[in-house]
Order: structure tokens, then sequence, then C-alpha cells
């Protein structure tokens, strides 16, 4: 497959896009690529940049299949999901993890078992087990793989700003620093 907005920069910046995509950390991205430290948040910033990084995460979304679609399907199974599926009904005892439904397994990240005793030294006696199933904050995880992946399934709104907007907003920053300091604004 070609990449036209990848084929347009030059080595280095092909580089630190590709550094990029790996886990979206443009410090180390600018130093894989040979940038001077104090230069990837600039690089990060080329329009032309940009465009190679979103031409990547666009083909990584169809390569992986992976779109709103199948992110509110997750979504719709976790929320479905009910904890009494993974014990048995008459005893409220823990299942097999092997007898667990799909969506458990890919939630749960560990199961604690503890023995519970009834006195103290030789005189104890086992009396018990305490079980704990951690699983995943599923929600957070599902949140996450959406923004990683450029769905935009959460993106509630998109504001732009002009560059008359953002000088505005610059300098009403920096008249109240000045004003904080005791001193005037005096450029203007």
């Amino acid at each position: 497959m070609r990449y036209p907005a990848l084929d347009k920069l030059n080595e280095q910046k092909r580089i630190f896009v590709m550094a990029y995509m790996r886990d979206f950390n443009a410090k180390k991205a600018g130093e894989t690529a040979g940038f001077a430290p104090g230069s990837c948040y600039g690089v990060l910033a080329e329009v032309g940049v940009q465009e190679a990084i979103a031409e990547q995460m666009h083909d990584r979304m169809l390569r992986l299949r992976i779109d709103a679609d199948w992110l509110l399907e997750e979504m719709k199974q976790v929320w479905m999901a009910d904890v009494a599926d993974i014990y048995y009904p008459k005893t409220n005892t823990l299942r097999p993890v092997h007898e667990w439904p799909d969506i458990w397994r890919k939630m749960t990240t560990g199961v604690q078992t503890t023995e519970l005793f009834r006195g103290r030294g030789e005189n104890r006696e086992l009396v018990g087990y305490s079980k704990k199933v951690k699983s995943l904050k599923e929600s957070k995880l599902l949140e996450l793989i959406g923004k990683h992946i450029n769905i935009k399934a959460f993106t509630e709104k998109i504001e732009l700003a002009t560059e008359k907007d953002l000088e505005d907003k610059l300098i009403a920053g920096r008249r109240r620093v000045m004003e904080s300091r005791g001193k005037k604004l005096t450029f203007m």
C-alpha cells in the first residue's frame, strides 16, 4: 500500500512518524529519528507530519477492523456481562475459569484465593476459602482503545479557533500574569 502523505516527508520525518505510531510519545520518536531534543514537538505539529500520522491511523483502523461499531459491540457486551455467570447458581461457588463466558475471561486480571482458618497456631482449622475476582476497568480500556485508533466514538464537540481568537487569549493571559505581578502590559 502506498502512503502519499508519508512519502512526501523526508527520511528523518518518516522515521519520526513510524516511531510516533508505536507509543504516541513525541520525545521518544524525535530521539529515534535523530532530531534535536527540543524540536520533537515542533516536528509533531507540522501539517505534513500530522497528515502522515492521520494516514497511518486510518490504515491501522482498517487493518485491525476496529471501528465505532466494534467498540460499541464490545461496550454492549461489557454492559450486559452478569457476574452471576461466573458462579454456580445453587451453591454460589465460583466456577472454574474455563467455564466462564468469554467477556469475563477478557475482563478479569486475576483471581485471588485466600484460605480461611479458625483458631491459632497448631490448633487452627481450615474452614473455607475466600475468592476475589479482579477485573479491568473495562470502560476505561475501551475508551483508550477508541482514542488510540482514532475512532472518535467519544468526541462530543470540536471547537475551531481562528488566529485572532488565539492571539486574544494569549494577550489576555499575558495581561493577567503581568497584573498579578503588579505590572502593566505595555506592548499594546
